[in-house]
């Protein structure tokens, strides 16, 4: 399908009917004679992903992604652009179901509980086949908007596993810092009528107050029904 990487992992799972599942991007990451190093560590663990070395080009936003997935999502993996994996039907069967950008694949994964490995392969030098390892560890693009659809996409992903089973968590996190700050403009406006004498008919700002308080209400509100969800729909929800 027409429908990005994301949609054309979801009908490979569909399609196939192995045990394991080798995923390839459509250039050259590594050379090809590396690709059997992914099946050595397959028995002790669900998914194996490849550690590009020599990457000059993308190794500054390379540790920047891994030290910002590390503290959000604890778990992080040193390449993290690489499409080259091989995992069990199981993990993706599980994990694809998301509809995220295959490099959050991982993170996912270990995020469910499942066993991820790395192994280090040298993407540039090959003396086996120079020609494949001339073309691979050169695939880098720059993208602007893919970078900050990414960026959207890792929010999206962080709202996901943190707060899917806790919606209350995360909008009462917005909700009450409003509500907050609406009561205590709300409290100073009162008490510098009752007390200090000032006018608070032409005073706008306390028709701004009271409408923080109200907004920080229904956010908190929201997460509330959204508890209420969740918990009616917990036994018959696999997954987002």
């Amino acid at each position: 399908p027409w429908r990005g990487e994301d949609a054309e992992l979801g009908t490979t799972i569909k399609r196939t009917s192995g045990k394991l599942i080798l995923t390839l991007p459509p250039y050259f990451e590594i050379a090809p004679e590396n690709l059997s190093a992914l099946f050595e560590p397959i028995d002790e663990c669900d998914m194996v992903v490849i550690n590009r070395l020599d990457q000059p080009i993308g190794g500054v936003r390379q540790r920047f992604l891994k030290s910002a997935f590390r503290r959000f999502f604890g778990h992080a993996v040193s390449d993290v652009f690489s499409r080259v994996r091989l995992s069990r039907r199981e993990v993706l069967e599980e994990v694809g179901g998301f509809g995220v950008r295959q490099h959050f694949i991982p993170i996912i994964a270990a995020d469910r509980g499942y066993r991820v490995e790395e192994v280090e392969i040298d993407s540039q030098a090959n003396p086996a086949n120079p020609e494949a390892s001339e073309k691979a560890g050169n695939a880098f693009v720059f993208r602007p908007f893919g970078r900050a659809s990414a960026f959207l996409d890792a929010i999206t992903l962080v709202v996901v596993l943190k707060f899917l089973r806790r919606p209350l968590r995360f909008f009462g996190a917005i909700g009450m810092p409003v509500f907050l700050i609406g009561l205590v403009a709300t409290l100073a406006l009162v008490i510098a009528r009752l007390f200090f004498d000032m006018p608070l008919a032409d005073r706008p700002a306390l028709i701004f107050s009271v409408l923080m308080i109200v907004l920080g209400i229904q956010i908190v509100a929201i997460g509330l029904v959204g508890e209420i969800i969740i918990f009616a729909n917990s036994r018959h929800m696999k997954q987002y």
